[in-house]
C-alpha cells in the first residue's frame, strides 16, 4: 500500500512539472517577436527572430545617479542575412530597448541605419 502512495506522489509531481515545462514552451511560442537583451558590464547583446545585434552603452552620471545615455547598435553578421528584417523589426527593438534603458539614445549602425534614411 506504501508503494502504491509513493509511485502516485512521483507521478503527480512528474506531471506537474511536465505541465510547468509545456507551460514555459508556450509562452516561448506566444511571444517570437519579443527580444532578449543580455547585458555585460558595457555591452549588449539583443537577439530577434534569430538576427543578433551588438551594442556599446554610453554610461554618464546624471542627478546624483549613473544612467544608460546611449547605445549603439551593431548587426553581427553579413548583410545578406538581413533578409526579411524591416524596419517595424527595428522599432520593436528599439522599444524593448527604451523599456531596460528610458534615458537612452538609440544609434544604429551600418546597415541598419539605412533602413532610416
Amino acid at each position: 500500500m506504501t508503494f502504491v502512495l509513493i509511485a502516485l506522489l512521483i507521478a503527480a509531481i512528474v506531471c506537474i512539472i511536465y505541465a510547468f515545462y509545456l507551460y514555459k514552451q508556450r509562452q516561448r511560442v506566444a511571444h517570437p517577436h519579443h527580444p532578449t537583451v543580455t547585458r555585460n558590464g558595457n555591452n549588449i547583446s539583443v537577439i530577434y527572430q534569430n538576427f543578433q545585434f551588438d551594442g556599446h552603452l554610453t554610461v554618464e552620471a546624471m542627478e546624483a545617479a549613473f544612467h544608460v545615455t546611449g547605445i549603439d547598435i551593431t548587426f553581427t553578421g553579413p548583410k545578406h542575412l538581413l533578409d526579411g528584417l524591416t524596419k517595424n523589426d527595428l522599432f520593436i527593438i528599439e522599444r524593448d530597448l527604451y523599456y531596460h534603458f528610458p534615458e537612452a539614445d538609440i544609434v544604429w549602425n551600418e546597415p541598419m541605419n539605412q533602413l532610416f534614411e
